[in-house]
């Protein structure tokens, strides 16, 4: 499976913009048309435009230097420009940072729904995550294609997605074909020393902001892997 990538190089989008700004507008506006439903891409579309104002920034500046006699008229010209360009340059750089970070997140959340929980289906996915069934299709698709999802195969008439070799309902498979525990079976041995010591037996809650599970100590407080939310079982 292919992984989709940008329909216009973002080389020729950013020469377009030093030789010809205009061209690279109109090339930046196709990109942005043509990825609308590519959600990995848009991080990169945004550092994109990012760097065309920038570049813009830079051109002028570059020409008020070279064209001015004196500083004061080069310093106006530097905080106009700054506000027009710099300033959203800065904040396209801001967007496409935040969406990287919400992709990783949301993947993170995938592979665990579809490894250790083994929920396949991609309507029950988007009801866990608040995420449009079309986005989930195109987001595991994505997954697959990369290998952030491994032996993993995407039905697209069934609208479900299953693993292969290791099935999410055994959680020891990973450990068994790498010889040694992973994070889920490390960290459940962890709290069952925990529980040993304090006499209390570690409950399953349901994480209300992403609809994981994780094990907790009655008592005690933790932090869900894939939110960050605070989860609490009263002892």
């Amino acid at each position: 499976m292919a992984i989709d990538k940008p329909k216009i190089h973002t080389a020729i989008v950013l020469i377009s913009m030093l030789v010809f700004f205009p061209v690279g507008i109109i090339l930046l506006i196709i990109r942005f048309a043509t990825h609308y439903k590519y959600n990995h891409l848009r991080a990169k579309d945004y550092g994109v435009v990012g760097h065309s104002f920038m570049i813009l920034y830079g051109l002028i500046l570059l020409i008020t230097f070279a064209s001015s006699t004196g500083s004061d008229d080069i310093i106006p010209m530097v905080v106009v420009f700054g506000i027009f360009l710099g300033l959203p340059g800065v904040i396209f750089y801001i967007l496409g940072s935040t969406r990287e970070k919400k992709m990783k997140n949301l993947y993170n959340m995938y592979y665990h729904l579809t490894t250790a929980q083994g929920i396949e289906s991609v309507s029950r996915i988007s009801e866990l995550t608040g995420v449009s069934r079309r986005n989930v299709t195109q987001d595991l698709t994505y997954m697959i294609a990369s290998h952030r999802l491994p032996d993993a195969r995407f039905d697209p008439v069934a609208q479900v997605v299953t693993l292969g070799s290791r099935r999410a309902t055994d959680p020891t498979s990973a450990a068994t074909s790498t010889g040694r525990p992973n994070e889920a079976t490390r960290e459940q041995i962890i709290l069952t020393e925990q529980a040993a010591a304090s006499g209390l037996t570690a409950q399953s809650v349901t994480c209300t902001g992403c609809g994981s599970t994780s094990s907790v100590i009655p008592g005690r407080s933790r932090e869900c892997e894939f939110c960050g939310s605070v989860l609490f079982v009263p002892a």
